[in-house]
């Protein structure tokens, strides 16, 4: 087995490593308040693990079982949940070859009440000492393990699955509450019959946090993630004979909790309150399987911790490379998500974009809920290079997109599709719809255009005036004959036929903004996403599948195919807003407010086009204070809006 090639320190100098397992190696990493964490944590490497496949992380919190001040103790028995396969995190970690960490939070025998390894309220007010805001270090503990593993050459998916049982299965579950952005799947039981509440109360009755999520700004200073919680796999267990109830005991819950508890979800464990919160679960719409084992006390059976195992790996969601045969080329397609729920295919901006940031900045907020096929087009990122002009041409990318839907219908047994496009994957969206409506259940256009024209003369138009307004002020006369220049220039734009368009429209959308003081892409410059920060996120490069080499080839692709567009008098010019009246499929618009790249009116205009479509076959979003790229500058508005849309019209098919 691959020897891990980090140094790792233990608490107090004990010892440099423990020992090898027969099954594996186990770490132990010291406390690392620069890092972030101020207790150690357990990291064992199952033997098997494989440097050839993306793993993922298992996190199981330490749960002693005992209060005690002595550190030492707690790190003893940390280490035997992170090596012995009576716990679900380690079965689990051997089961499926994947590394598990098991950090060491005390509990402390003076401090009773503060009750680290059920993540109670105690501890999560804890503030200007080691265990302020534990939650916070466990991810950081997490970080630190994925940096090791990755100089060990192992490769960690971002998301870490969680486990525990009885306190440490409650502090799973809370923290899942917390931060499910983080979390690929969650599985705890022993639960008390008792699950942290995705509402903020009952009745009158305000539920603060453990109970519900009342005051998560106040206590956590942070939203509470819901779309995330309701889309996070999660599972949840209880024994039909169990007997460990800790609501009676004042280290668990406080008597104003106790009170409410009993009030609101019942004082009986099984038959009442672990009903009410699995019924709470299901009307809240949250991604859970909640479970109740005959015959089963406060334990967990081989049999229930391969259920975990199961669980763990269906919530793993399909990540496939293929490449589909085109007229004279092949097109590559990263497929990703849950295989068995509706698939999108998303077509990214350009012409000579890419699909591989669309993973990152479209990715978390769908996945869960769809199949997502991330299209690279003709030309474009992975797909193999095209110089021949002669097949980057309009009619082409509708070809291929053709050739590209069958083959996803076939291959994931799809009847139909929806579709996704941005910016130029926007229109070209429409162009497919208008040759074939039939394989297609929906459509998102996302700050698209469908006429050349208005978006051209709306961005000359914008910069003329602008420019003419700063000329009215008293300014230097460099300045007033570069603007008088600018104005010239756009004014011959303005009367040109577009016909070699490629250099005049990089300079309106790239030099002459900077002069006039606005960007045409984003409202909110702070969010722009360069090529050198691209490069230099090692974790987006390993999400998106690039080298550097590989990388720093899409964009001299992407200048070849966005050269051969823009030098094409009838794509600079194409306008089909009288075509989408043809259009009969349901259909969402969505553009940033402040998108000057197609022009702040675009997604209007489409939208009073779609004069065959009903009101509620289409919809219209305008997202504030965001420009050309809500995805990156309101990702998790722009992700809600789209699970809503296609969630909605998947269940009418």
């Amino acid at each position: 087995m691959k020897k891990a090639i980090w140094l790792i320190v233990t608490l107090l100098s004990i010892q440099s490593c423990l020992s090898e397992s027969e099954k594996g190696e186990i770490f132990l990493t010291e406390a690392s308040p620069s890092k972030g964490f101020n207790y150690p944590y357990f990291l064992y490497i199952p033997e098997g693990a494989s440097l050839k496949k993306e793993l993922v992380l298992i996190v199981e919190p330490n749960n002693s079982g005992f209060a005690d001040d002595d550190l030492n103790k707690h790190i003893e028995k940390a280490k035997r949940t992170a090596t012995l396969d009576y716990y679900p995190g380690n079965y689990a970690a051997q089961k499926l070859k994947y590394p598990l960490l098991v950090p060491v939070f005390p509990r402390s025998e003076s401090e009773w009440k503060i009750y680290t390894h059920a993540l109670d309220r105690d501890v999560m007010l804890q503030k200007d000492n080691p265990l302020e805001r534990i939650d916070l270090q466990l991810l950081a503990m997490v970080e630190d393990a994925k940096s090791k593993l990755a100089e060990s050459g192992y490769t960690i998916q971002d998301k870490f699955f969680i486990t525990g049982f009885s306190a440490s299965g409650t502090f799973t579950n809370r923290f899942t509450l917390i931060h499910p952005e983080k979390i690929q799947a969650s599985a705890a039981g022993g639960l008390n019959g008792l699950l942290a509440l995705p509402i903020d109360s009952f009745g009158v009755k305000n539920l603060n946090y453990p109970l519900g999520i009342n005051d998560f700004k106040d206590l956590l200073n942070q939203e509470f993630q819901r779309t995330a919680f309701l889309n996070t796999p999660q599972f949840y267990f209880m024994g039909e004979n169990d007997e460990n109830d800790a609501i009676p005991y004042d280290d668990a819950f406080d008597q104003d909790e106790r009170e409410l508890i009993y009030e609101f979800l019942g004082e009986e464990m099984l038959t009442k309150r672990w009903k009410t919160c699995a019924d709470i679960y299901k009307n809240k719409g949250v991604n859970a399987s909640i479970k109740t084992y005959t015959n089963t006390g406060h334990e967990h059976p081989e049999s229930v911790k391969q259920e975990i195992v199961e669980f763990f790996k269906k919530s793993l969601n399909t990540d496939h490379e293929i490449m589909v045969n085109v007229p004279e080329s092949q097109l590559y397609v990263r497929i990703r998500g849950n295989a068995g729920k509706p698939l999108i295919i998303n077509l990214h901006g350009g012409p000579g974009g890419y699909s591989g940031i669309d993973i990152k900045l479209m990715g978390p907020g769908l996945e869960d809920k769809f199949l997502i096929a991330y299209l690279d087009q003709r030309g474009c990122g992975k797909s193999l290079e095209c110089k021949n002009n002669d097949l980057l041409t309009v009619e082409q990318y509708v070809e291929d997109l053709d050739i590209v839907i069958d083959s996803l219908r076939k291959k994931y047994d799809k009847e139909k599709v929806h579709i996704m496009g941005t910016s130029w994957g926007g229109m070209y969206g429409f162009l497919y719809l208008l040759t074939d409506q039939t394989k297609v259940l929906s459509y998102a256009c996302i700050d698209g255009k469908v006429n050349s024209n208005y978006q051209n003369h709306s961005l000359i138009d914008f910069e003329t005036n602008r420019a003419n307004e700063i000329l009215q002020t008293d300014i230097p006369e460099e300045q007033k004959a570069e603007l008088e220049h600018i104005v010239t220039e756009l004014e011959r734009i303005k009367n040109s036929n577009f016909a070699q368009f490629h250099t005049d429209v990089n300079w309106m959308k790239h030099e002459v903004p900077e002069k006039l003081g606005f960007n045409a892409y984003f409202a909110d410059t702070s969010k722009i996403i360069s090529f050198k920060d691209v490069v230099q996120d090692t974790a987006l490069m390993r999400l998106m599948k690039y080298s550097k080499e590989e990388y720093a080839e899409v964009g001299e692709k992407a200048e070849i195919v966005n050269t051969a567009f823009r030098n094409t008098l009838s794509y600079n010019n194409i306008n089909i807003e009288s075509e989408l009246k043809q259009i009969k499929i349901p259909t969402i618009v969505i553009q940033g407010e402040q998108d000057y790249v197609v022009g702040t009116g675009h997604a209007e205009l489409i939208y009073n086009a779609l004069t065959n479509l009903s009101k509620d076959k289409k919809e219209l979003h305008i997202i504030p204070d965001v420009g050309h790229c809500p995805a990156i500058e309101s990702p998790q508005l722009l992700s809600d809006i789209l699970v809503v849309f296609f969630e909605k019209e998947s269940l009418k098919n």
